[in-house]
This record gives structure tokens, C-alpha cells and sequence, in this order.
């Protein structure tokens, strides 16, 4: 049992000042538990299930990104799609 990093980071917005970064399966899963909708939807049941099995070596990291930005859709906290980085050109 490891955690799995994300492919890409997935950034979180909780209020307009407050965002946070998750960047694996093992940091998804504090993040669902922590915080756990009052009515927790499909979304949130399956990003718990599929990280935990990231976690365990049954599901790739990028199923289980998937399924934690589904989730934070759900909840109405994904802040946005992330984005690469993309290094400019090196000037001589």
C-alpha cells in the first residue's frame, strides 16, 4: 500500500480566499473525509472507493483523479480545470 500521485493536481475551491491543492489518491481521500458533504452523493462514494484502491494497487492514479474531480463537481468545489504548466523557450 503507497499513495499514488495525480497525474495532474486537481485545485479545490472552499470559499472565494480558500483553495487547496490535491495531488494524490492518499490526499484525496483526507480531503473526502474531511470534508464529507451532509448527504454524501455517488460521486463522493466512488472517488472514496477508487482512491482507496489507487492506494492498494488496484486502480491506476488517473482513474482515481477522475473520479475525485467528479466528486468535487458534485460538491460544487472543483475551482477550475488545471492547467499545464508550459515552460517559454530558452533564449539564447
Amino acid at each position: 500500500m503507497s499513495d499514488r500521485p495525480f497525474p495532474i493536481p486537481v485545485e479545490i475551491s472552499l470559499d472565494p480566499g480558500h483553495r487547496r491543492i490535491v495531488a494524490s489518491a492518499w490526499e484525496g481521500i483526507e480531503f473526502l473525509s474531511q470534508y464529507r458533504p451532509a448527504r454524501p452523493g455517488p460521486k463522493y462514494r466512488a472517488a472514496l472507493r477508487i482512491c482507496r484502491d489507487a492506494i492498494d494497487g488496484w486502480q491506476p492514479a488517473a482513474k482515481a483523479r477522475r473520479a475525485f474531480v467528479a466528486a468535487a463537481r458534485e460538491a460544487h468545489l472543483l475551482a477550475r480545470a488545471p492547467s499545464r504548466i508550459l515552460e517559454s523557450p530558452r533564449r539564447k
